[in-house]
């Protein structure tokens, strides 16, 4: 957590030395993430790789799209079935953020268990 700290607040200060704007959202995603993985799977991000900019994309687009009230699938799961038959655009929008993500996740995890395999 010291090295991730470290790596914010280097990366925080080269920020505001370039354009004095910093999106702190971006900044304390990254930094939980990276905790976060660390202890699952021993691994960082760097905080301009492509890749991982992308997922956090796909991850807050899913966010946008999902009711933080809940939803009619809560109370009644199976009306999942009928939604598919008739899709609305946030449904659409919805199902392929989430097909997209399981695919992301699926390559994440693959690497990271290569690189356990790699080192056993």
């Amino acid at each position: 957590m010291e090295e991730e700290l470290a790596d914010l607040l280097l990366d925080l200060d080269q920020t505001l030395k370039e354009t004095n704007i910093v999106d702190m959202h971006q900044f304390f995603t990254i930094s939980v993430l990276n905790i976060i993985w660390s202890m699952i799977a021993g691994v960082r991000f760097s905080r301009k790789d492509e890749k991982i900019q992308q997922l956090l994309k796909k991850v807050s687009s899913l966010m946008a799209t999902t009711s933080l009230g809940g939803n009619i699938l809560l109370g009644f799961p199976f009306s999942r079935h009928f939604l598919s038959i008739f899709p609305t655009a946030t449904w659409k929008a919805r199902t392929n953020a989430l097909v997209s993500l399981r695919q992301d996740f699926k390559r994440h995890l693959d690497s990271a268990y290569a690189y356990m395999q790699e080192y056993r």
